[in-house]
């Protein structure tokens, strides 16, 4: 029986995928190469379908374009840690999150040094903390660019809603959440990492913001904004992505004040950028129908396919089985939370505390 649509982006992600499996054989057959898709980026590891350092591709976005970020290596102390963000202070909050790792794993945004130093102590990953960019709107965009050409495509615009409640005045957030079929999974999470913002009652009227991270994972809904494209918005990403050297398809996640200065070029952060694995974002949104969801989505690895085509005639080569274990093996590693290992025994944080 095929998933409602708003069901859809709650799904496990072989079930959601599942018929992509056709597409993606036939391709790997027409190209004799099961990773055909590993040599579109080759900036990238895997061209970014997983395992990718993201301070890497951080480092290829154009300065004026991304927030401030400091890189935490996993072997430092907290106390070393802690000295690094003083040479390049970021004001709380600030974001953090580990190096490698996808659908918001542990991205959280730190209100205090207590908070930041807690958060140190407790995986032994390596980490990267962002200035928190406090601008109104976020966006997804995909874009992808001929390895010859300057101009290239936006395929997709994803539209980010932040979760968020409407007071009435008399109901505590908790209650407010509870009523609302999205927020009311996002409680438990809420109860373990926002407790003290649950018993809040906010004012008859008033649209109160539960989360800025944007990521559906924690409530944020997904409108295709596909309206939206216009030549100006084309202009501003083609001049962007001329400037990033190897990388040639994937998604921008950015934030941004208006529409009328993103076309502009003003005023835009880029919090990150994901390669091949990411997803066309504007299929999460709830009114697409599941059928129309997974052709998107076999458009974008037809698109994969050719740019893997011409990337192979300039001479890039995708990886090899070998090496596409080694990958994954890491990979799975820095993101199962049953395998990353306990910094936090009770005599360590003390004496880093200190």
């Amino acid at each position: 029986m095929e998933s409602k649509s708003n069901d859809w982006e709650n799904l496990p992600i072989w079930k959601a995928l599942y018929p992509l499996a056709g597409t993606y054989l036939r391709l790997a057959f027409k190209y004799r190469d099961p990773f055909f898709f590993s040599n579109v980026n080759p900036a990238i590891i895997t061209s970014g379908l997983f395992g990718e350092s993201k301070i890497k591709i951080l480092d290829a976005i154009p300065e004026n374009f991304k927030p401030a970020s400091i890189f935490l290596e996993k072997d430092w102390s907290t106390q070393k840690c802690m000295e690094q963000i003083k040479l390049k202070p970021l004001p709380y909050p600030l974001v953090a999150k580990p190096n490698i790792g996808e659908r918001g794993f542990l991205v959280r945004i730190i209100q205090s040094e207590k908070e930041l130093k807690s958060y140190i102590q407790q995986y032994g990953i390596d980490i990267i903390l962002q200035e928190f960019i406090d601008l109104p709107e976020e966006m997804a965009i995909m874009y992808h660019r001929l390895p010859e050409e300057n101009k290239g495509q936006i395929m997709s615009i994803c539209v980010k809603k932040y979760l968020s409640v409407i007071g009435d005045g008399i109901s505590s957030v908790k209650e407010l959440m509870e009523k609302d079929e999205r927020a009311r999974k996002q409680v438990k999470r809420f109860q373990q990492e926002k407790a003290e913002l649950l018993d809040v009652i906010p004012q008859n009227g008033i649209n109160l913001i539960l989360e800025k991270v944007g990521n559906h994972t924690k409530g944020t809904t997904f409108l295709n904004g596909e309206h939206l494209l216009n030549p100006l918005m084309l202009n501003q990403f083609n001049k962007i992505g001329q400037q990033m050297e190897g990388i040639f398809y994937g998604r921008f996640d950015l934030k941004y004040n208006t529409l009328a200065e993103l076309n502009q070029g003003k005023n835009i952060q880029i919090i990150e950028f994901n390669g091949v694995g990411a997803e066309p974002a504007h299929i999460y949104d709830p009114k697409i129908p599941v059928r129309q969801k997974i052709k998107a989505y076999k458009d974008h690895l037809v698109r994969i396919g050719h740019l893997h085509q011409i990337q192979k005639e300039r001479g890039f080569q995708s990886i090899s089985l070998v090496d596409f274990l080694s990958i994954y093996k890491s990979y799975k590693k820095q993101t199962d939370l049953k395998r990353i290992p306990k910094r936090k025994t009770l005599r360590h944080a003390l004496t880093e505390l200190h």
